[in-house]
């Protein structure tokens, strides 16, 4: 089950059964590009973080590039 928003691009190109190959030409950019995106090794342009939170739907934000464990843990637990 994924919170509204708490979804990285890794789970949501599985959840919609896209290809590396898929998400570089829906974001215009190179296979390699998704890639380190979806391993962490590079983090998208500001631009780019806008096109792929219109894409997803806002299920992959900017925040879920960034490893911030205590967001993405459901409200009840992160208020305690």
């Amino acid at each position: 089950m994924y919170i509204f928003g708490f979804m990285t691009l890794d789970e949501w190109k599985d959840l919609e059964n896209l290809s590396n190959a898929n998400l570089a030409e829906r974001f215009s950019v190179s296979v390699e590009a998704v890639w380190k995106w979806r391993r962490g090794h590079r983090m998208p342009r500001r631009s780019q973080l806008r096109q792929i939170y219109v894409e997803t739907g806002g299920q992959v934000t900017p925040n879920d590039f960034v490893d911030l464990p205590e967001l993405k843990k459901p409200i009840s637990e992160a208020a305690e």
